[in-house]
């Protein structure tokens, strides 16, 4: 099968994530942000029974499930969280993009709440009830066509939740763990480029 023509030149981009066996935590903030990226922890005493915030994470509390998400806006969210089975059963913290917060329990349970930026790609996720349990790497091409989302490589739990991302300007194809904790990806060169050349005799395999 003939390759399209926007795809013969690419780009390969790479981010050390720096942990290993894709332990993953969050991007590094822009040294000049205002926005506080530090980790924010809520101790509690007891085993978490039930939780959820407002604004709303995703996905459902589960005992068993460490990692969540919730879709914030620019600059500095109030993010109200109410729990079961442990005390305090409220707390309130202030979260930029990317910043997390973790709730630690006596029981030696902690879950994570990743604050994501305001211009991540909202992600329609099924499946993941019968997904095989580990790491999903992946991107999108093309942002919101109003501009609200950007594009991004990102890594997914099975649960659909995003554990690890960066921006990645032109989209992000072929997102791929390397060794010593990198990921790369395919920064596609669409028409037009300055690098774009003709596809002409270039074949791919579906």
């Amino acid at each position: 099968m003939r390759a399209a023509a926007d795809r013969l030149v690419t780009r390969v981009a790479i981010a050390t994530i720096l942990l290993s066996g894709l332990v993953l935590a969050l991007p590094a903030a822009d040294s000049g942000a205002s926005i506080p990226n530090d980790q924010v922890t809520i101790g509690v005493s007891g085993s978490v029974t039930s939780m959820s915030s407002s604004p709303a994470f995703f996905p459902a509390f589960a005992a068993s499930t460490h990692d969540y998400a919730i879709y914030c806006k620019s600059g500095v969210n109030v993010v109200s969280f109410t729990f079961g089975g442990v005390t305090p059963s409220t707390a309130t913290v202030s979260l930029g993009e990317n910043q997390a917060a973790t709730v630690e329990a006596t029981d030696g349970q902690s879950y994570w709440i990743r604050c994501l930026p305001h211009d991540f790609p909202v992600l329609d996720i099924t499946g993941s009830a019968s997904a095989d349990p580990g790491y999903y790497l992946t991107g999108n091409l093309t942002g919101a066509t109003n501009g609200s989302s950007s594009t991004y490589a990102m890594v997914l739990d099975s649960n659909g939740t995003p554990v690890w991302y960066q921006k990645a300007p032109g989209g992000a194809v072929n997102v791929e763990a390397l060794p010593n904790d990198t990921i790369a990806w395919i920064q596609p060169v669409q028409p037009g480029h300055p690098d774009h050349r003709d596809a002409e005799g270039c074949s791919r395999t579906d």
